[in-house]
């Protein structure tokens, strides 16, 4: 089921939020999900309470705002935390959810799972806690925006008219695996520089034009490589397709 840090929008204040979260899991709803949230404070607060109004939940926490040394951090200071998941877990979500429900918190969870059980053999050094980074970024599963077209028709808007969606062609940062910016605060400590094929990119625009209507699409990428300036777009031609795209300034065709 779905949960919301900072409250539903129709809901009137947290505590009918929760309200209606408990009646979730009284109805049977096993795993409570977020969506991406930016202030500790609200998602600290939703758990808090949660955990308060259904304390057989497990709670897990994960995202950017829990990598590495936060992950232990939140676990170690906050008893409302089970556990916190470090890194990326797109290969491994359903296995960690598997785990948890057959055998609990103190199964064998997961590489990137870390619980106040946890064993570091130096917790001081930075490098200490594991973070989990998804490899082969072609064997991930298509994005799903179906409830998101759903919420636009129910509010009479068509869904061809949506016309834009998010897509991620690369992870990490092709000029860092080259020459690391000294400024940069980007990926945090998942700095691998992953790629799709072209043929992968190619099949997954196909499916969101064909399942959604989508014909815009802005990159989640932080800079596009010039292997796709190259490979990919001349494929696209007559597709009538149109993005947009990070890059960095020194790229030429």
């Amino acid at each position: 089921g779905a949960c919301y840090p900072e409250i539903h929008p129709e809901s009137e204040n947290q505590a009918d939020d929760i309200k209606h979260l408990k009646e979730k899991v009284d109805a049977g709803c096993e795993f409570l999900t977020t969506q991406m949230f930016f202030d500790n404070n609200y998602c600290l607060a939703l758990a808090r309470c949660l955990k308060k109004a259904c304390p057989e939940l497990i709670v897990i926490m994960g995202g950017a705002n829990c990598t590495g040394s936060a992950a232990w951090a939140f676990v170690r200071d906050f008893d409302f935390i089970d556990a916190v998941f470090s890194g990326e877990a797109d290969e491994c979500i359903g296995e960690l959810c598997t785990v948890l429900l057959q055998d609990g918190i103190h199964g064998q969870l997961p590489y990137g799972t870390v619980t106040r059980w946890s064993n570091f053999p130096d917790p001081t050094r930075y490098d200490a806690y594991p973070v989990r980074m998804t490899k082969k970024l072609d064997n991930m599963a298509y994005p799903d925006y179906s409830d998101y077209v759903e919420v636009f028709k129910k509010h009479g808007i068509d869904a061809s008219e949506l016309q834009l969606c998010f897509v991620e062609f690369s992870r990490g940062c092709w000029w860092h695996a080259i020459k690391p910016c000294t400024f940069c605060g980007l990926n945090g400590m998942v700095h691998g520089y992953r790629i799709k094929s072209t043929q992968r990119v190619l099949e997954e625009l196909a499916y969101l034009h064909a399942t959604y209507g989508f014909n815009i699409f802005k990159c989640t990428d932080n800079a596009i490589r010039e292997l796709y300036i190259k490979q990919l777009l001349p494929q696209l031609i007559g597709k009538q397709y149109r993005f947009f795209a990070e890059v960095r300034t020194s790229l030429t065709f």
